[in-house]
């Protein structure tokens, strides 16, 4: 499967096939707790501070987040519940949603380590750079950057050789879905979107994750959702920051999508200079 027929991919029979006996780890309870909340007619902000605040670990993951300069607060927030009211309930959950994920995959190795390491700081490049074009919500940019390769992991436990996999696919410049699906018959953006939709996010970063290795997300005559397609603009150009600050070769999905991205966000080669020197500072700062 080439990175342009991801759209191909619709039916949940045709996205079930990828699974391949790979188990998809079931949704925290804290999830489940907050959109019970949630679904009420009149949320209880205590409550769904309490919820996360049960979690030491958790809550001081919200705050460094919502704290963190690449949210562009002018004032830090002390508590859950202060980051609960004054970043909305939809934006908190999605940051929970995301730091949880570390509690499904931890990084008991060299490879996820350095997987993780790269997932939190795009997520965090993301953050800032919705914050500065104001295209998408910051906390939608970093959770769905934290979520759109989660699927390498889960194909990391089942077969266990995927570092070599990625690493042949990016010295060859080769696509590195094609390489999945030619070698494990399944790939990390149909498992991400499997296991996104089996922990409630939205449709359209589901959606996203699906696509975000395809260029023809970008096509006009695409019925792709405009969210989606601005995530996954604002997914790939993060990426491409994180990958020069940690001195890494460019993939070549980014190499198809570069001047769509660039023509989406209306983001000149200046701009993008000027933005990767702000993280620079923002990374020195944090």
């Amino acid at each position: 499967m080439s990175i342009q027929s991801t759209a191909a991919v619709q039916s949940e029979e045709d996205l079930q096939k990828y699974l391949k006996g790979i188990s998809i780890p079931s949704r925290p309870d804290a999830i489940d707790e907050l959109r019970r909340e949630m679904r009420k007619p009149f949320p209880d902000m205590r409550s769904i501070s309490g919820t996360i605040g049960k979690d030491i670990a958790l809550s001081a993951g919200v705050l460094k987040t919502v704290n963190s300069p690449f949210y562009g607060l002018s004032n830090k927030l002390s508590s859950v519940e202060q980051a609960v009211n004054f970043m909305g309930l939809e934006t908190v959950s999605k940051i929970v949603t995301g730091l949880l994920l570390r509690n499904i995959f931890p990084g008991n190795n060299l490879f996820m380590e350095r997987f993780w390491y790269s997932a939190d700081q795009t997520a965090r490049i993301s953050s800032y750079i919705a914050h500065t074009l104001h295209v998408i919500p910051p906390g939608d940019a970093h959770t769905f950057v934290l979520f759109q390769n989660i699927g390498v992991p889960l194909l990391m436990q089942k077969f266990g050789n995927y570092e070599k996999l990625e690493s042949e696919a990016t010295a060859k410049d080769l696509s590195i879905i094609d390489c999945e699906n030619d070698v494990y018959s399944s790939n990390h953006a149909s498992l991400g979107y499997i296991m996104a939709k089996g922990w409630f996010l939205p449709p359209e970063l589901c959606e996203a994750i699906l696509r975000h290795h395809d260029v023809a997300s970008f096509d006009v005559l695409d019925p792709i959702s405009p969210v989606a397609r601005s995530l996954i603009a604002l997914g790939a150009l993060s990426e491409r920051m994180n990958r020069e600050l940690m001195g890494l070769p460019q993939i070549i999905e980014w190499k198809e999508m570069a001047s769509h991205v660039r023509l989406h966000l209306g983001v000149t080669e200046q701009d993008y200079r000027e933005m990767k020197s702000n993280v620079i500072i923002m990374m020195e700062d944090d």
